[in-house]
């Protein structure tokens, strides 16, 4: 799963003409610090999150408001595939148990 989170930061890493010139290391710099800040007691990391990859891109030489963009593509991008998948899965979740349940009514 941290694997799968460290590729797609650098796939954003790549994408972001202000990113572009860095690397894979950087990435796992970035989601590290990135950890740090959902690790804070704030809903789903709003805010926190932010602020401290927006200071980390700083020691990259990027802008504030270069390392806020990024900041908010990462998030709001992991947070829309968290929910697509958490939906999906529910929806998995709820088929899987009524088709228990009609197989365990057919049985008695």
């Amino acid at each position: 799963m941290w694997v799968c989170y460290w590729l797609s930061t650098w796939l954003l890493v790549l994408s972001l003409p202000a990113t572009a010139q860095l690397g894979l290391i950087d990435a796992l710099f970035i989601l590290t610090i990135g950890s740090l800040g959902m690790s804070v007691p704030v809903q789903g990391g709003i805010g926190a999150y932010h602020a401290i990859v927006s200071l980390g891109l700083l020691l990259f030489g990027l802008t504030r408001e270069e390392g806020l963009a990024f900041a908010i593509i990462s998030h709001e991008s992991q947070m829309i595939g968290i929910i697509l998948l958490g939906c999906v899965s529910l929806a998995y979740i709820y088929v899987v148990s009524h088709r228990k349940k009609s197989n365990n009514n057919l049985i008695k």
